[in-house]
């Protein structure tokens, strides 16, 4: 019973984030998190399966891409039943569920080492990276894809308490897809033909 509350609360916590990075996506406040975050583990319990049978066939074609639509259909039907969890559009909900899916963090992961938290990101040893940024006290940065080859820049810095105690690190990914795509366009365009 504890693992699933605090499965529950992480999930209503991403929730929540995904809420408040993504344009379209809107939470009224942490309990309906906590509401959406629930009704969204039952959807995906019951309903998901479902669609993933039906559309086998074109999951197959698409090599697995048309599951972005389904996790995306599946936070429009969450956001249909809770009434403080709103989703404007498709694209917000494909935004959100691509940034849920990022991390593969479930319940039993908490306490767990990092390193043995299953990432989606094409990181060398991020456990050797967070060790340096909390031994050191400096902050790195370096840009990274995802499997599915969109790209992220990954800041961490050392995490503070209020007693200015290093307690940790604090992991920030920030978008950089449109940026890097655009970089790339004008390197093609620079070279000769």
């Amino acid at each position: 019973m504890r693992n699933l509350l605090v499965h529950l609360l992480v999930s209503a916590l991403l929730l929540w984030l995904v809420g408040q990075l993504v344009h379209g996506i809107h939470i009224r406040d942490f309990g309906e998190a906590l509401l959406a975050a629930l009704v969204l583990g039952i959807v995906n319990f019951l309903v998901r399966p479902l669609l993933v049978l039906v559309t086998l066939p074109i999951t197959i074609i698409t090599l697995g891409l048309f599951l972005i639509v389904i996790n995306a259909l599946m936070l429009m039907l969450t956001g249909a039943i809770v009434p403080g969890f709103k989703v404007d559009s498709f694209g917000a909900a494909v935004l959100g569920g691509l940034l849920l899916g990022l991390f593969n963090l479930i319940a039993s992961d908490v306490g767990r080492p990092i390193s043995d938290i299953k990432l989606k990101l094409e990181i060398e040893d991020l456990a050797q990276i967070l060790t340096e940024v909390i031994d050191s006290v400096t902050v790195r940065e370096m840009e990274v894809r995802d499997s599915s080859g969109h790209w992220f820049q990954l800041r961490v810095r050392p995490y503070k308490t209020f007693e200015n105690q290093i307690d940790g690190a604090v992991v920030m990914l920030i978008d950089i897809d449109a940026l890097k795509r655009t970089q790339e366009a004008i390197a093609r365009q620079g070279e000769p033909l």
